[in-house]
């Protein structure tokens, strides 16, 4: 029985805890490098950029999915540093809960691509269930 829980002592809340901290700043960092990526002018061959800029407005519908997705992920990423008992999230915890929101707050309501993500996640979702509803 020791042998379980020192094989599984790598999955407690000191080695998770910035494993999972890891993982949302990369995906923070994508999501940055994408919209800077994007935003740049794209280049001809003979080297002369073009500059054009085009104007989306969201839908209502839209926005709504967003602010609801933002919702769920905020109330996980709140509750995570609150819940672990790491050292690491313990001693730090409001600086946690700052980082974790303002990257949730980033990508569901900034970033072209996390929302755009998003919307696909939907949409894909809502295809796959009109499939199975059949309507």
């Amino acid at each position: 029985m020791m042998e379980l829980c020192t094989a599984f002592s790598v999955l407690n809340d000191a080695y998770m805890f910035p494993l999972f901290e890891v993982g949302i700043l990369i995906i923070f960092l994508y999501a940055f490098w994408r919209s800077w990526r994007s935003s740049r002018p794209p280049k001809t061959p003979a080297g002369i950029a073009f500059n054009v800029t085009i104007g989306v407005k969201i839908s209502d519908k839209a926005r709504t999915l967003l602010y609801g997705f933002y919702g769920a992920v905020a109330v996980i990423l709140l509750n995570l540093p609150l819940r672990v008992e790491a050292p690491v999230a313990r001693d730090y915890r409001v600086v946690w809960v700052v980082f974790n929101l303002g990257i949730a707050v980033y990508l569901c309501l900034f970033n072209s691509w996390g929302r755009n993500t998003i919307i696909g996640w939907a949409n894909k979702f809502e295809n796959k269930i009109d499939r199975i509803v059949g309507s």
